[in-house]
């Protein structure tokens, strides 16, 4: 079964035992980079203050709507 994910729209496939998972990945959960500033003061673009911190964006969601359906059945 493959529905549409709520909240970024990519396809999502349900794989039995483990749920529903983004296609492209194979994973439940999708991340995303975002710059950490570990002076603590978000203007310093010193490199050596900068560092990249992976953090949860969102998990699978399967849209239900009849606009989540990726696929029609009979």
């Amino acid at each position: 079964m493959r529905r549409k994910c709520c909240w970024c729209s990519a396809p999502l496939l349900f794989i039995p035992g483990r749920g529903w998972v983004h296609e492209a990945t194979g994973e439940a959960y999708v991340t995303r980079q975002e710059v950490e500033h570990r002076c603590g003061d978000p203007r310093c673009v010193k490199p050596e203050h900068l560092g990249l911190v992976t953090r949860d964006d969102h998990c699978a969601l399967p849209d239900w709507s009849d606009s989540g359906a990726l696929e029609r059945h009979a």
